[in-house]
């Protein structure tokens, strides 16, 4: 049964490779490690899709890991690896409330309406994800001098290292800002909310996996992340 339900996954794995298409900068979960009692490093590769780049000039680029549960506090870093096109002093990183700087928030134009946050871009390409102000967010903020240019295909950009009490994950939303040549605009700076793996610990039965490969599940969010399974990687 359970090579069956593997079976299932990678088949729809496949397909949703080739058709999920994200404007956008995408937290991809690589792993996570029990280092402790109630202690779980998760290690995210941060990269940009293709004709979208990053600058900090005018509204700069950033993501939004959205309601990051079980977030043990202070623990929240960028790492550069090899391939990584930016340093570590390129970017902050903050663990607020929600949007906007009342709670938190260093990105700019980011708000919380009590239900949402929202983040800003030109030529109103806004987004918006649910988020509770109970839990904490993760945010990246780019502050480097020379950006990193759209290119013809996506580009890693720095590794981030978060730690939580928490060892399942669930889908959750992200938001980001990036820069892009959007309707004749090169200085454009779209939005887009996307999903990433985060800490949860509700969302239904655990899936178990027979390893970290799995952690390609990202792409089912295409499938709606409400209904989606809890992976138990502990």
């Amino acid at each position: 049964m359970k090579r069956l339900l593997y079976s299932v996954i990678a088949v729809a794995l496949l397909f949703l490779t080739r058709t999920t298409r994200a404007d956008t900068i995408i937290a991809r979960l690589e792993s996570v490690t029990n280092v402790g009692p109630n202690n779980y490093t998760y290690v995210y590769q941060i990269y940009v899709t293709s004709t979208h780049g990053v600058s900090s000039t005018g509204l700069e680029s950033g993501l939004v890991l959205i309601d990051f549960n079980g977030l043990i506090a202070g623990s929240a870093t960028v790492v550069q690896n090899p391939g990584d096109l930016t340093a570590n002093t390129d970017w902050a990183v903050a663990e607020p409330d929600a949007g906007g700087t009342a709670n938190g928030s260093i990105i700019s134009s980011t708000s919380w309406n009590g239900v949402t946050t929202q983040i800003n871009g030109s030529n109103g390409l806004n987004s918006t994800a649910p988020d509770l102000l109970t839990v904490k967010n993760v945010e990246l903020d780019y502050t480097g001098s020379s950006g990193v240019a759209a290119g013809a295909t996506d580009q890693n950009l720095i590794h981030l290292v978060v730690h939580s009490k928490i060892g399942s994950v669930l889908l959750q939303p992200s938001l980001s800002r990036t820069v892009a040549n959007v309707l004749g605009d090169p200085n454009a700076r779209p939005t887009q909310t996307f999903l990433y793996l985060a800490p949860n610990e509700g969302g239904g039965p655990f899936l178990p996996l027979p390893s970290t490969a799995g952690l390609g599940l990202v792409l089912l969010g295409g499938l709606g992340f409400s209904r989606v399974r809890r992976l138990n990687l502990a």
